[in-house]
């Protein structure tokens, strides 16, 4: 029990503040999310929240970017699957990375072209310090 407490200690603090803003910011009307009711919410169901709103933007962002990835398998050799070409590998083909580094690569060429509508780029939210991770090295 010793042992359960100091590991909890240790873990690092969670910040509340972003936290209700991301959930804020996603539209959700649920009562429970309210600033009234927010600190009586168990942590499991604020998990189990964010958890589902970083599964929905990562679907608006393969939504966003269809068109594009469309054009991708216009131009690639034949046989190359739509899921290439967009900015986060579908459910099923999910192995330990998200995001491909090529799909990094050619978001970045796009953002620094001006070709990515703003919309697209702000779905991306989240993601972007890890885009700009994968093109680094």
């Amino acid at each position: 029990m010793i042992r359960s407490i100091n590991e909890q200690l240790n873990q690092p603090k969670i910040d509340w503040n972003t936290i209700y803003f991301d959930i804020q910011s996603a539209g959700i009307s649920d009562p429970r999310f309210h600033s009234k009711n927010f600190h009586k919410c168990p942590i499991w169901v604020i998990r189990e929240m964010r958890s589902r709103i970083d599964h929905r933007d990562t679907t608006l962002a393969n939504a966003y970017s269809m068109a594009a990835a469309r054009i991708g398998v216009a131009w690639a050799p034949k046989g190359t699957p739509l899921q290439y070409f967009l900015p986060f590998l579908l459910e099923e083909d999910k192995k330990t990375n998200d995001i491909t580094v090529d799909t990094a690569k050619i978001f970045i060429d796009g953002v620094k072209s001006h070709i990515i509508p703003n919309k697209v780029i702000s779905a991306f939210g989240k993601h972007i310090d890890k885009i700009y991770e994968l093109v680094k090295d």
